[in-house]
């Protein structure tokens, strides 16, 4: 008989990032403070997931750590096993960390929806998003949030739940 609970990852945090639209940001944040005390993020993908909802809940630091677990996870062979081959997932881990974790990317309901942070380390990031045909930039730094719309039709977006519509 354990006499601790551990958890490899927090399948219940994972839930939250694909379809946690309609949970309260109060029960996420009780979620993850829970999970991080008893996950010991064995799997490569467990880093990605916290730090996306670490930067949902405004846990801004551990959002930082949990991201840069997830981008050098290879890079510096956290997990001890790099020679048997590079994660794959834990690298598009890493976007997902960036778009929808410092992003705010959320697309639940049909309509690409951004949220974004800047991390204190940096100056600024940008990222691209293909959405239904159409290619979407999204630039943030300390002054402002920048939608482009590259090329397609016309594409309704909200930023911090606010409509409007870019045109290429």
């Amino acid at each position: 008989v354990y006499r601790h609970q551990v958890c490899k990852q927090a399948d219940v945090l994972q839930a939250f990032v694909l379809a946690g639209e309609g949970i309260d940001r109060d029960s996420k944040r009780r979620n993850f403070d829970y999970y991080e005390g008893v996950t010991v993020h064995d799997s490569t993908l467990s880093a990605s997931t916290f730090g996306i909802v670490a930067a949902e809940v405004g846990h801004a630091d551990k959002a930082w750590r949990y991201f840069q677990d997830a981008l050098r996870v290879d890079l510096d062979d956290l997990h001890g096993n790099t020679a048997h081959g590079v994660h794959l997932a834990a690298m598009g881990g890493s976007w997902l960390g960036l778009a929808w974790g410092f992003g705010g990317l959320r697309c639940g309901d049909g309509t690409p929806s951004f949220a974004p942070s800047l991390p204190a380390a940096w100056r600024g990031y940008r990222f691209g998003l293909r959405w239904r045909g159409r290619q979407l930039r999204v630039h943030v730094d300390a002054r402002q949030v920048e939608y482009t719309l590259l090329e397609g039709e016309p594409l309704e977006v909200r930023h911090h739940g606010r409509p409007f519509t870019l045109h290429a």
